[in-house]
């Protein structure tokens, strides 16, 4: 007598083992004949249930794949949160603590059984989306003002400064605003200030006569919600100077985190005046960009003809520019260790050589902004190193299933950001295809491609070629949702441009970075620019040929505040 995990689920008494049946180890049984589950001998149903059934069969077929339901949570978790965005009306805390609180009793009373375990599981995880997601939106609230004001005196410190032309947009937290009670008064705010020779007030207490007004909603339906982005920034308001901003001298402080904050972003500022010393120009602002992840001096033309040419992954830092900064110091570290041999046998250089790449890939993340993307390349990067060093496979879906946990843990908000969604759909389509075709990878060798320099470069283009075409057609359908435009050529720029940006501009830019302390960085900066100028040639062709990019409707916009 056996006992099936689904036949508890279903309401039958333990199977009895027919002639001809084969006990499966993991879940269930085997037909000899058939491979199927066998009948089930049920007295409560008076006879036999056919263990053929849907409900036996996807019990079969989980438990086969029991590793893997792990990678199932953060799409439930996702599903939790992306109910909460779209509930009509904000829900009360009781209700997400509630619905967690039924979920786990839930996994509690019913243990037994795979389809149990993988549902209560799953609706576990949906409960936890949806109840952090409530928290994190009632963690971050703040006033918001309720409408346009006429020019009133605001007094703050300002927490981040982004150059725009002639002036800046300013960030402020705020100490108090005219005409604005201290219980209605947002803890931030974000203006415009159109004054050239602003000198460095990054940290600084300032006074601005300012017009506020409510941070703007979609302007259609669906369509880029800054309010929200704004509530979770805790932006209660944003506007523009009319009057040049004066110091005050009479704002207190900032606290330890915020001073810490501050000195970070003061880090960013330095090293993107740095780049931009070296690199006057268009030229400069890209690769301002591409390390700080600043873009607002880029122009517009050229940021048009990155999508149009389907380069603008390359301004997102993201797993790509984080990788080949880890993946150089990490072969760079072990390579001049490994020089010496006393070192090579006694120090465990792939240890040190890991953590060289950590601090690079976190230097990374905080030079950048730690912006969705980059902050998922960082978890992604980091749980790769780790297993690098216990000798477990680096790449592998459950590695990036962990940083989606992780991120939707932290800020739930992020869900919705098209940057989040077209970064993870690009990863889980290419590791996808990699993990069912792992096997046939020598495919090249197969079709009698040797392996000497022209079987290399084949290669490299082949998997380039192929790359682009899977990440591509993973993030289409977002890009047409988020942006109805779709890059027709997109292949024919990444051949080009992707080994260019792998193979000189990232790794000169690492060496700019290393060499900037010791204010060297203007050597390796020029070879970055001529990279950066073929190109940019090549998004600008690609992006000035007809047909470029193909335009379509908004598609049905989900309902999401």
């Amino acid at each position: 007598m056996i006992r099936l995990p689904v036949a508890e689920w279903i309401g039958l008494a333990p199977a009895r083992r027919q002639s001809g049946d084969l006990v499966a180890p993991a879940g269930g049984m085997v037909d000899h004949g058939t491979g199927d589950p066998p009948a089930i001998a049920s007295p409560a149903a008076g006879g036999l249930l056919s263990g053929r059934g849907p409900l036996v069969r996807l019990a079969v077929r989980l438990e086969s794949e029991r590793d893997r339901w792990f990678l199932a949570a953060p799409a439930a978790m996702g599903a939790g949160i992306g109910l909460y965005f779209a509930t009509p009306r904000e829900p009360p805390v009781a209700i997400a603590l509630a619905i967690v609180a039924a979920a786990l009793v839930l996994r509690h009373a019913l243990r037994k059984g795979t389809l149990e375990i993988v549902a209560t599981g799953l609706l576990l995880a949906f409960a936890l989306g949806f109840c952090l997601a409530k928290l994190r939106a009632e963690w971050v609230a703040a006033p918001v003002i309720g409408r346009e004001t006429a020019p009133v005196e605001l007094r703050g410190r300002i927490e981040r400064l982004e150059p725009r032309g002639k002036g800046a947009r300013l960030t402020l937290r705020v100490a108090s605003i005219e005409g604005i009670a201290p219980a209605d008064t947002p803890y931030r705010v974000r203006i415009r200030v159109n004054f050239d020779d602003l000198g460095d007030l990054l940290g600084q207490a300032v006074k601005v006569r300012a017009v506020l007004q409510p941070p703007a909603g979609p302007d259609r339906p669906g369509g880029y919600d800054f309010a929200r982005l704004a509530w979770f920034a805790r932006i209660g308001a944003t506007g523009f100077a009319v009057a040049r901003p004066e110091p005050d001298l009479g704002s207190p402080p900032f606290g330890l985190l915020d001073s810490a904050a501050l000195a970070i972003e003061r880090l960013r500022q330095r090293v993107g005046a740095r780049i931009r010393e070296a690199l006057p120009g268009d030229d400069g602002s890209v690769v301002e960009a591409l390390v700080t992840g600043e873009r607002g001096a880029i122009p517009d033309e050229v940021i048009d003809n990155l999508r149009d040419s389907g380069l603008a992954h390359i301004l997102a830092i993201s797993g790509f520019n984080m990788a080949i900064m880890a993946g150089a110091l990490f072969g760079a570290v072990r390579g001049l260790l490994a020089l010496v041999p006393r070192l090579a046998l006694k120090a465990g250089i792939r240890r040190i050589a890991a953590l060289a790449g950590f601090i690079g890939a976190a230097f990374c993340l905080v030079v950048s902004g730690a912006g969705s993307a980059t902050a998922r390349a960082f978890v992604m990067i980091a749980l790769m190193l780790l297993a690098s060093l216990l000798s477990r496979p680096a790449l592998s879906m459950r590695n990036l299933a962990t940083a989606g946990l992780v991120l939707l843990a932290i800020a739930p908000e992020q869900l919705l950001d098209a940057g989040f969604q077209m970064s993870f759909a690009a990863v889980v389509a290419l590791m996808s295809v990699y993990e069912a075709y792992a096997e046939r990878r020598d495919l090249l060798s197969h079709w009698g491609v040797g392996h000497g320099m022209a079987g290399r470069v084949l290669r490299y283009v082949s998997g380039t070629v192929v790359s682009t075409v899977i990440a591509g057609l993973a993030v289409a359908p977002l890009a047409v949702f988020h942006f109805q435009r779709l890059a027709a050529y997109g292949v024919i720029a990444n051949v080009v441009a992707v080994p260019l940006f792998a193979f000189l501009i990232m790794p000169l830019m690492v060496v700019a970075l290393i060499a900037m302390p010791l204010g060297l960085e203007a050597w390796p900066l020029i070879g970055v620019r001529y990279g950066l100028r073929v190109m940019l040639w090549v998004a600008d062709w690609v992006a000035g040929s007809r047909g470029r990019s193909s335009r379509s409707a908004r598609s049905p916009p989900a309902r999401f505040r």
